[in-house]
């Protein structure tokens, strides 16, 4: 089987933190051989690319998350220095969240506009995080079963895959601390929807990573 990418991860939160190296073996042994490691504010980005330029196979965003604005968006125009570095590779987690509204709803508008406006300026893409908030930005997926209605009809080179770990594990881990390994249960399950094989879904993954975040014939993979 072709390796595997998980393109959304947090490996400088806890429990994956303080088990990394654990984790970038588990990845190497289950064939998973690039993990993107998400920044969600600004000494978070900082401490993830520390952790991207110590593992050849991980790369880093950054950006402050929408939780985070209130307290951390201060510090925009530092975490604006940090995109000169190799590993970057993206910005965000940016967007809207007004299901738990840590930040105020303005203050949020206003990071996600930067947040923009900064990618676009850098050629680079951006994560965005978006809950509740149908209104601001396009409502997406809000539940599972839509997701895999909307796998079924979104062309295979547009997709990628992601984790979110260590949250939200996928069947059959739920319950359990989810790692960047359990990316395999959701190849298994888009490749199934797709009718492919896991490998050739695999290689299709790869090269929809290198598009968007190495720009590899990138002006053909729009969205």
């Amino acid at each position: 089987m072709s390796n595997l990418i998980d393109s959304h991860c947090h490996l400088t939160y806890e429990p994956l933190k303080s088990g990394v190296k654990k984790i970038i073996q588990d990845c190497k042994e289950a064939n998973i051989d690039t993990l993107l490691s998400i920044g969600t504010t600004y000494l978070n980005s900082k401490e993830s690319l520390d952790l991207a330029n110590e593992y050849n196979n991980i790369y880093t965003s950054i950006g402050i998350h929408p939780h985070e604005v209130d307290e951390d968006f201060k510090n925009f125009e530092l975490l604006k220095n940090l995109v000169c570095e190799k590993k970057v590779i993206a910005i965000g987690e940016t967007g809207l969240d007004f299901f738990y509204n840590h930040s105020t709803k303005n203050g949020q508008i206003t990071s996600f506009e930067k947040h923009i406006e900064f990618a676009r300026n850098k050629k680079l893409p951006l994560i965005v995080h978006t809950r509740n908030a149908d209104h601001d930005t396009l409502e997406i997926f809000k539940n599972a079963a839509n997701v895999r209605e909307a796998a079924k009809i979104v062309p295979i080179e547009k997709i990628l895959i992601e984790t979110d770990s260590p949250y939200l594990a996928p069947e059959p881990m739920r319950g359990k601390v989810n790692t960047p390994k359990n990316i395999i249960y959701i190849a298994e399950c888009l490749a199934k929807i797709k009718e492919m094989s896991l490998n050739n879904f695999s290689i299709t993954i790869q090269k929809n990573f290198n598009k968007f975040f190495f720009n590899e014939n990138f002006n053909n993979f729009t969205f």
